[in-house]
């Protein structure tokens, strides 16, 4: 959350209320055939009703190729429930923290 809230340099300044937490989430479900499964990302920073970024944040040593993976399929389930030709979740973001 410091990432989203930080004012720039250090941060992305965003408002909290601009930013959704994992109880405030929707689960998706991503993935294909045996592998699909509910998932919902740490962050979602929602503007103007839309969601535009997704953060899935990891610890050190943590499988990042995996949490990206999932992340990026999150964003593209979201941007599937617009109409065609509208995708606002543009970015994925994905911090390893300390």
């Amino acid at each position: 959350m410091p990432l989203l809230t930080t004012p720039f340099p250090t941060g992305l300044g965003l408002i909290p209320s601009d930013v959704l937490t994992k109880m405030s989430i929707r689960r998706l479900e991503v993935g294909k055939g045996t592998s699909r499964k509910l998932y919902f990302p740490d962050y979602m920073v929602v503007i103007a009703g839309l969601p535009v970024l997704v953060v899935e944040a990891k610890a050190p040593g943590e499988d990042l190729q995996m949490a990206l993976g999932e992340a990026r399929l999150y964003g593209n389930e979201l941007n599937a429930l617009f109409p065609s030709g509208t995708n606002p979740c543009a970015r994925v973001v994905l911090p390893s923290l300390k």
